[in-house]
């Protein structure tokens, strides 16, 4: 069954006071609540929401101009918001726009994360509404300028697509989760987001690939490129790769051109040569005792060095992951929601590297993982370390 848009035919927006105060009031407390943003980061400079799909069961769907009403959100909408459990798919990528109007959650369902603790080899929205429910929703506006006004009415179909099913999607998971033994470690997960929720990013010069393997001239015009390219990017409120791209930006640093017929050999007219060029003059210009350097990384390296650096420390890392694997393929999850593989580097770097005898448990603990990831895999990486 292919879903083209809602079913009871609606796309409410709701874009002034008077309909938001109708929809805080409407919404019932303790009611799940269906929750999805759309947000303009690859258009705009920052990541705010600037639409907020909202659904609850027997009351229907709500789209909230976010833009429109954004200083009446915290005190009017957010309230009620906050009362309901949540219902959400890829929360981490939500929450932060939310956080920034007021909407904190009480209590969380993420649908992808309950896709990964069941072993679904594809977790993004259409994919686990058709494997689970039998319907295929119509696509085709994730990555549109929300920012835009008036918003078309197929991007609002769209919008109002994403929260459709979520609740519904959700009891099903539950029932699954729940069957296979795996729902207090879900739970776990959940409130794990809800304790230690993500939080907007800001991105450094140290951010774009490639950098931290440059060196000299190539380091101090990386950073040059890419303060002038915030600082394009803020003045004109618009997302830093449509001034230069991250690739770009790390060719440029790589090569360092100081003529805009060099820098146009890269850009292909894409940008303003002779504005970088000179960018990468003026860095290189400076003495080179002032130079930029790459900062000293304190614990855990990179993966790409520890070949390098530790052959024996890479070797356990391997022998480690692939048990992991291998446990995970038992229980039938994604290993990433078993144990995540930063935490998996910390623990091998740190008793392999450093010769540090904390017990793996300890380790992991400190770093964040829940009892239950220790319980499933503490031991399995303490068999493989010294």
């Amino acid at each position: 069954m292919l879903l083209t848009a809602p079913r009871d035919g609606k796309t409410p927006l709701v874009d002034n006071p008077s309909q938001l105060a109708d929809c805080a009031a409407t919404l019932s407390p303790g009611a799940p609540i269906a929750i999805d943003t759309e947000r303009a980061s690859g258009y705009t400079y920052d990541d705010r929401a600037y639409l907020i799909q909202l659904r609850q069961e027997g009351i229907g769907t709500f789209l909230i101009d976010a833009e429109a009403l954004r200083d009446d959100l915290p005190p009017v909408l957010a309230p009620a918001v906050n009362a309901c459990p949540w219902v959400l798919h890829a929360a981490v990528s939500d929450i932060p726009c939310l956080a920034d109007v007021g909407m904190t959650a009480p209590t969380l369902f993420d649908t992808e994360v309950a896709g990964r603790f069941l072993g679904f080899d594809k977790v993004n929205l259409a994919a686990m509404t058709n494997r689970i429910l039998g319907i295929d929703l119509k696509k085709g506006h994730a990555a549109e300028n929300w920012s835009k006004r008036p918003i078309p009415r197929s991007w609002l179909i769209y919008a109002a697509l994403d929260v459709e099913l979520l609740i519904e999607l959700a009891d099903t998971l539950t029932a699954l989760l729940e069957r296979e033994g795996k729902l207090a470690w879900a739970e776990a997960e959940f409130q794990h987001i809800i304790d230690c929720p993500p939080h907007h990013h800001e991105k450094t010069w140290l951010d774009v690939k490639g950098i931290r393997r440059m060196h000299g001239p190539q380091v101090q015009a990386a950073r040059a490129l890419f303060n002038k390219r915030e600082l394009i990017a803020y003045r004109k409120g618009i997302a830093p790769g449509r001034v230069l791209s991250n690739k770009l930006l790390s060719l440029l640093a790589e090569k360092y051109p100081t003529t805009a017929e060099d820098v146009d050999t890269i850009l292909h007219h894409r940008s303003d040569p002779s504005m970088w060029a000179d960018v990468i003059r003026r860095s290189l210009a400076v003495p080179r005792e002032k130079w930029t350097t790459l900062p000293h990384e304190d614990g855990t390296p990179a993966k790409s060095a520890w070949k390098r650096l530790s052959p024996e420390a890479w070797d356990a890392l391997h022998n480690v992951t692939a048990a992991i694997a291998d446990h995970a393929q038992d229980l039938q999850m994604d290993p990433i929601v078993l144990v995540s593989p930063a935490l998996v580097r910390d623990a091998v770097w740190q008793r392999v590297f450093d010769g540090d005898s904390t017990p793996v448990a300890e380790i992991l603990r400190d770093r964040g993982a829940r009892d239950w990831q220790i319980d499933q895999v503490g031991e399995i990486i303490e068999d493989f370390l010294p």
